[in-house]
């Protein structure tokens, strides 16, 4: 009986499209707000900050990413620090951090409020969305306002969000290898890649823009009913 279905994705317009008729959908994204980063500094202490922020378990691929790192340091990469922010399973997160000898390497900071994650932002290089699946991703948007490019999986729809090779990188979901190397590749980007994301963000993804968007939609169907 609705109007109109919003839907946050093109490709959740494409898993609608089975019940709905494409007609009576408008793809419209969530919106962040846009701190004003000035001088964002990278390379904090001169490693590579990695920032995992979400629910840690193995269906946000917490566990792929501590293994990736782990591959990381074998290979001599060692320049790196992560840091897992979150509830969830982190006493067996600390345990497998403990048994792969990566302390050094991977901290877990547990439950962290607004202000703990706006400085763990401010502090990282590169936001890691690892995740089996992702509805949306709003995190990855919350990362591209401070300056930080993403690297995501490719099941659901955060890949939507993120460009590969543009604003972060967009791995193959579990795959550790593919983890581990992307970090690799993205240690000489990540300034170009967090200023083209923040440039992204202001241009399709702030709430000035998004909330345009969604007036007109309004004023579109009132004026329908109107008439």
């Amino acid at each position: 009986m609705a109007d109109v279905m919003i839907v946050l994705t093109p490709g959740w317009k494409e898993f609608w499209q089975a019940f709905i008729p494409e007609n009576k959908m408008i793809v419209l994204p969530n919106f962040v707000n846009t701190p004003n980063v000035v001088n964002k500094k990278y390379y904090h202490d001169q490693k590579l900050n990695l920032l995992f922020l979400g629910y840690i378990s193995n269906k946000k691929g917490v566990y792929d990413l501590i293994y990736s790192i782990k591959e990381l340091v074998d290979d001599g990469y060692d320049n790196i620090v992560l840091r897992i922010a979150g509830n969830g399973e982190i006493d067996k997160c600390k345990d497998l951090i403990s048994k792969l000898n990566l302390t050094d390497y991977i901290s877990v900071l547990g439950w962290a409020n607004k202000q703990t994650k706006e400085y763990l932002l401010q502090v990282s290089d590169v936001l890691m969305l690892t995740s089996h699946y992702e509805s949306f991703g709003i995190v990855a948007l919350e990362a591209l306002s401070y300056k930080v490019p993403v690297i995501c999986g490719n099941q659901g729809f955060t890949k939507e969000i993120i460009t590969n090779n543009f604003d972060g990188y967009v791995v193959q979901t579990g795959d550790i290898n593919d983890i581990a190397n992307k970090i690799k590749l993205i240690k000489d980007n990540v300034e170009i890649f967090g200023q083209n994301g923040y440039e992204v963000v202001k241009s399709k993804y702030s709430e000035d823009v998004v909330m345009s968007k969604l007036k007109k939609v309004y004023n579109c169907f009132i004026k329908q009913q109107i008439n």
